[in-house]
């Protein structure tokens, strides 16, 4: 599908809001300004103890957020503000998206157990590519919550 396809099936026309938590500068600049120029809003944190208070501040939810796992050199903080979202009712449905250098199956099994949605490798993606899986994966989130809320 084509980025107008999904802007297209969208529940508004407002831009798409982007979290990303990322702790090394230059990455976190790149992702934000790939981001924006495609019309995102995007929103950065360095840690996810800077999300949280972030995510407190916004006055609507994001529609996802991007989270690098190794934001404070350990997966641990990334894997318990995973949690932590993922078992708040009022975060609960964001779609969570981790990317990692480390392209492990112990570390994706860690983010999923701790309820990460979906994992990318960095290291393999290009920003284009990873774009391309934000707006599929918000695709089909919206599709399903759609299809939820008929019932």
């Amino acid at each position: 599908m084509t980025q107008s396809t999904f802007a297209n099936n969208s529940n508004n026309n407002s831009p798409i809001a982007l979290v990303i938590i990322e702790a090394d500068w230059s990455k976190r600049t790149e992702l934000c300004q790939f981001f924006e120029k495609d019309s995102y809003q995007v929103f950065s944190s360095v840690s996810p103890i800077a999300a949280e208070t972030l995510l407190s501040q916004l006055t609507k939810l994001p529609d996802l957020i991007l989270m690098n796992l190794l934001v404070e050199g350990t997966e641990e903080a990334g894997l318990h503000f995973c949690r932590q979202l993922k078992t708040n009712p009022t975060t609960k449905n964001i779609p969570l998206v981790v990317y990692t250098e480390q392209y492990k199956l112990d570390y994706m099994n860690h983010a999923y157990a701790a309820k990460a949605d979906y994992y990318l490798d960095k290291n393999s993606e290009s920003l284009a590519g990873i774009e391309l899986k934000l707006r599929s994966i918000l695709f089909r989130h919206r599709r399903l919550n759609k299809q939820i809320n008929k019932l």
